[in-house]
């Protein structure tokens, strides 16, 4: 198969390592182990609970005040599910 994105009918090519770069810095980093044990402590509540995982769907509010605790530094983007 060509390997030159300019050859005709050639898959797309990604740097994925300069994305990589670009997206993994320092902070990123530093903060890994804090995300990584509030995933395992929330992987470990929920086996806990006697309630099964496909129980009742949460409220858009459950869900919104979860995923705050599990991404306290994700930015809101202001867009919807249907977006």
């Amino acid at each position: 198969p060509p390997t030159s994105a300019d050859a005709p009918n050639a898959p797309p090519r990604y740097e994925v390592r300069r994305i990589l770069k670009a997206y993994i810095d320092a902070e990123w980093l530093a903060t890994l182990d804090e995300r990584l044990e509030a995933y395992l402590a929330h992987a470990r509540s929920l086996e806990q609970t006697d309630l099964p995982l496909a129980g009742a769907p949460a409220t858009p509010e459950q869900n919104i005040a979860a995923e705050s605790q599990l991404f306290p530094d994700h930015a809101d983007t202001g867009l919807t599910d249907r977006d």
